[in-house]
């Protein structure tokens, strides 16, 4: 049940069901068993096909796919190297604050953060507080995923949001409070979601990576690709999965991706296990 419910979840999320079904072999690896394989496939495709359903009618609307550029092979291969590697100690330092933070609750049973109730309260409150006044922060993780893997410059009229004062600063300002929010929402002894936040984290700080490579080399850069790559890395390195890089082939189509995405995703599980 548990191996058919993380393929359905992470299907219904990006409309990738073969991804979906290698990351719950990858996450259940323990005691997965074979006979559950063809019950994961199963649970995928019906929930595939609700949604798709669902859109047609109106009321859902899965992760659409964007036109990407096709990528050549080019010294970029080297920058597309650095992001994994920088991805992959990203992803550890994300997993040990979310460790020492469980710490503190549990085993040190510091005053207020040991109490599950008012740790959770408290954790929602200064989550909200600090989301709400910041235009891109309350847009939804889905819309934000759009424009990070949209092949239009964020300068565009409709996404002011980013460029106001300054792209790069509104990038790292997100990615910043993005890394420290996550940490303490997975700290909280409720299921709290990990995959899409740092999914999202991940697209954008390579969209940042990108950006700045383009200001220092020109429009050769596509800081899209970087955006992908950078999702798809640091969500790797914090899950301890390579599936993430088949999620990302399925949601793009894109085959010109594969091996910058291998690359970026591999780098950066490797720095990850060996920390």
């Amino acid at each position: 049940m548990l191996a058919a419910s993380v393929a359905a979840g992470v299907t219904a999320t990006f409309g990738a069901p073969i991804g979906g079904v290698l990351f719950s072999i990858e996450v259940t690896s323990t005691y997965y068993m074979v006979s559950n394989l063809w019950k994961a496939f199963f649970c995928s495709c019906w929930a595939i096909f609700t949604f798709k359903v669902l859109s047609v009618v109106g009321h859902v609307e899965l992760f659409s796919p964007v036109k990407l550029v096709t990528l050549q092979l080019d010294y970029q291969y080297f920058a597309y190297a650095i992001l994994g590697i920088l991805s992959g100690f990203l992803g550890t330092l994300f997993i040990n604050v979310v460790a020492q933070l469980i710490f503190l609750r549990t085993k040190l049973k510091l005053r207020y953060i040991s109490n599950r109730w008012i740790a959770c309260m408290s954790i929602g409150l200064i989550i909200a507080l600090t989301s709400f006044p910041i235009d891109f922060l309350r847009l939804p993780e889905r819309t934000i995923l759009q424009e990070m893997f949209s092949q239009d410059p964020l300068q565009t009229k409709d996404k002011a949001h980013w460029n106001q004062p300054n792209i790069i600063f509104n990038l790292a300002i997100f990615a910043a409070i993005k890394f420290t929010l996550t940490t303490l929402s997975l700290s909280c002894p409720i299921p709290a979601g990990v995959f899409t936040p740092t999914f999202v984290l991940g697209a954008v700080f390579g969209r940042l990576y990108g950006y700045v490579l383009k200001l220092a080399f020109g429009e050769i850069i596509n800081e899209t690709a970087y955006s992908i790559i950078g999702a798809a890395s640091v969500t790797s390195s914090v899950t301890r999965t390579i599936s993430v890089a088949m999620i990302i082939f399925e949601i793009n189509g894109e085959l010109s991706y594969m091996i910058p995405v291998l690359l970026g995703v591999l780098l950066s599980y490797a720095i990850s296990n060996s920390l």
